[in-house]
């Protein structure tokens, strides 16, 4: 037997929110523009986090900025290793 359990904030996030949060992280300014959503965008997505806390005692514990952080440490890994293989390991 499977149990679906979310993991996540329980709050949103605004893709300006993120956006900001990254120029944060990597100190630089990321040029953006305002667009209408489009036909059957979601108008929010966020997780409902009570059964991971009910089931595992989990409960967040990183902030956007640390989110954004980590992810942008690892797509820099990965274009390290991706450029390696690509013109050292072949």
């Amino acid at each position: 037997r499977f149990e679906v359990i979310n993991l996540g904030s329980g709050t949103g996030f605004s893709v300006l929110e993120v956006v900001e949060s990254l120029s944060e992280v990597i100190q630089r300014e990321i040029a953006y523009t305002f667009e209408c959503r489009r036909q059957g965008d979601s108008p929010a997505s966020f997780t409902d986090n009570s059964k991971a806390h009910e089931v595992l005692g989990w409960s967040p514990k990183f902030k956007l900025n640390d989110i954004c952080d980590t992810a942008f440490r690892w797509s820099i890994k990965r274009q390290k290793i991706a450029f390696k293989e690509l013109y050292f390991d072949s």
